[in-house]
């Protein structure tokens, strides 16, 4: 399964890619369903939470589904009530959706830590203010150098201006 945390630990790997605070989202498997209705807040206290509840999914069995698309069917996606996020096995590709909200008066550096090594394809979506912004593709079907930052985990860097809230869709192919 995938398990969410949030903390603000620094690793020596990651020590060079982060600033003062550090989102780690360990997502552990990724079935069961995610809805970001309850933003993940960060600020200078900011420490750690589990995310699991504060996601939601949605399962794209056509495995066809671009991120315009997901953005229109925003209202499938389904709550995770579970500790973890564990669909099982699946030929389908999952979106999870959250949301994060800088409540700091400075911009927050974080990262978004993905464990499961074997997820054959992740992209990461922004959406803020209508607006769409893809980070790198990484999974174990991609040469490590491609990585958005080089660690044995699947990790992405998220940028939160001050006193913003922004949606992320991970798009996950562990077929």
């Amino acid at each position: 399964g995938y398990f969410l945390y949030i903390g603000s630990q620094i690793t020596l790997p990651m020590a060079r890619y982060c600033s003062a605070h550090l989102l780690l989202l360990y997502l552990i498997t990724m079935p069961v369903f995610l809805l970001a209705q309850t933003p993940v807040q960060v600020g200078k206290d900011f420490r750690e939470e589990v995310l699991s509840k504060q996601v939601a999914l949605l399962e794209d069995a056509s495995k066809s589904l671009t991120i315009q698309d997901i953005l229109s069917k925003k209202s499938i996606f389904k709550p995770n009530n579970h500790p973890f996020i564990n669909p099982g096995f699946t030929n389908s590709y999952y979106w999870v959706r959250f949301r994060v909200s800088n409540l700091d008066s400075v911009e927050r550096d974080l990262i978004l830590e993905v464990e499961n090594p074997h997820i054959n394809k992740l992209q990461l979506f922004t959406v803020s203010r209508n607006q769409v912004k893809a980070s790198k593709i990484t999974g174990d079907h991609f040469r490590f150098a491609q990585r958005p930052i080089r660690h044995p985990h699947f990790l992405f860097p998220i940028h939160i201006p001050p006193g913003e809230t922004l949606t992320y869709y991970l798009c996950v192919d562990k077929h």
